[in-house]
């Protein structure tokens, strides 16, 4: 755990303008965060809250040293943020005490430590975009309903645990679709063709991973 966390902060020591950028997006996601800390602002939409903050901040610091990081954002690099900014504060919550609920009842090592490593960067970067570290979280919790419910009820866990999976493994799937059906709407074809290439590729590392654990049996 601590070369992990050692190992992130090197990175983000030896890389200053990549530090810089992530710093000022954090920084204008937390003031869009202070407007609406319980509610949110609504399901996919940080992308368009946040291009509407930045274009403000700018407008009112014209002379600004961060002008270069005016870009198209779609996600602060941090998915308790992009929670919170989505549907205000309990979900981000949620998946904070998830994560340290696996930490701390997984028995098996190597898990635990693959856990850590999603949690840290869930704080850097969006890995719960892709289908494979959800995977991941379901099979942890999978491992430590195994040790710790009786095998009566373990069935109707397995059950719920199938039923949720399978709709976090559908949110990629949600989320950009939206985005591509939103594109084409507005004329944005190059844009929507990208999207529905991510779709695609999240299709791909499914498979991928289906035969994995088929394999595997």
């Amino acid at each position: 755990g601590m070369l992990v966390l050692g190992s992130t902060f090197l990175a983000l020591q030896t890389k200053q303008d990549s530090t810089t950028g992530r710093n000022f997006i954090l920084k204008r996601t937390i003031e869009i965060i202070a407007d609406k800390p319980f509610i949110g602002y609504g399901g996919n939409v940080f992308e368009q809250v946040y291009m509407s903050h930045q274009q403000e901040f700018f407008s009112t610091n014209p002379d600004s040293s961060n002008a270069w990081l005016a870009d198209n954002i779609k996600h602060p690099l941090n998915e308790f943020f992009f929670l919170w900014v989505n549907y205000g504060s309990i979900p981000p919550l949620l998946l904070f005490v998830y994560f340290i609920f696996l930490i701390v009842y997984l028995s098996s090592r190597p898990m635990r430590l693959s856990i850590v490593v999603l949690f840290v960067f869930c704080m850097f970067s969006y890995p719960l975009h892709y289908p494979l570290s959800w995977v991941l979280v379901f099979c942890s919790l999978f491992l430590v309903l195994r040790n710790s419910v009786g095998s009566y009820k373990y069935c109707g866990w397995c059950v719920i645990l199938l039923i949720v999976s399978r709709g976090a493994l559908n949110l990629p799937f949600d989320i950009l679709m939206s985005q591509a059906k939103d594109y084409t709407i507005r004329g944005g074809h190059s844009h929507a063709l990208i999207s529905y290439k991510k779709l695609l590729d999240i299709s791909e590392h499914i498979s991928f991973s289906l035969k994995i654990c088929t394999s595997a049996q």
